[in-house]
């Protein structure tokens, strides 16, 4: 059995932005997860402290 058949999964979840975005707003229940810019780039926060 292949070993990386799970990475093949994440990579595809994880690849597209919005969907990363819909996955945090509905699991994780705190403000800064509304205030995270998400692009290809990764994660970020809106502003800096």
């Amino acid at each position: 059995m292949d070993s990386k058949i799970h990475d093949y999964g994440y990579t595809y979840l994880f690849e597209d932005p919005e969907m990363v975005r819909q996955l945090l707003e509905t699991c994780v229940d705190e403000g800064w997860v509304s205030e995270l810019v998400i692009d290809t780039n990764g994660f970020a926060p809106t502003s800096a402290p």
